[in-house]
């Protein structure tokens, strides 16, 4: 129960500090930023354990790949090392879209973060 109050805390000034910055001072419902703040917690937490879990599970399923097919040569196919380079980098730009989406009160529009989102992933 603690773990959870501090994690959404946590969540809860991310979002009061990015609203800030934009210059937003209307909220939204207590309910709706709780759920929001929990949400983004959820959130973390799986993109976490995929994040983790990404190399083991890529090599599990060369290995059925291979079981299935034995005559393809997947050990040197350069399909899975960009497979292994695109999906995090995809995973961030997610990440991004999904925080600048949600986090500002107003409704914001996708074609209105994607720059965002782009400069974001590109800096790190």
């Amino acid at each position: 129960m603690g773990l959870k109050a501090t994690a959404t805390s946590v969540f809860e000034t991310i979002r009061k500090s990015v609203n800030l910055g934009e210059g937003i001072t209307n909220s939204r419902p207590l309910f709706q930023e709780r759920l929001i703040d929990f949400l983004l917690v959820i959130g973390t937490g799986i993109l976490f354990i995929i994040s983790i879990s990404f190399p083991t599970n890529l090599g599990v399923l060369k290995e059925i790949v291979i079981f299935i097919h034995p005559s393809a040569d997947i050990k040197g196919a350069i399909i899975w090392d960009q497979f292994a380079l695109i999906l995090p980098i995809l995973m961030t730009i997610g990440t991004f879209i999904l925080l600048y989406k949600y986090l500002p009160n107003p409704a914001i529009h996708f074609e209105d973060i994607i720059l965002g989102c782009y400069n974001s992933c590109n800096s790190l």
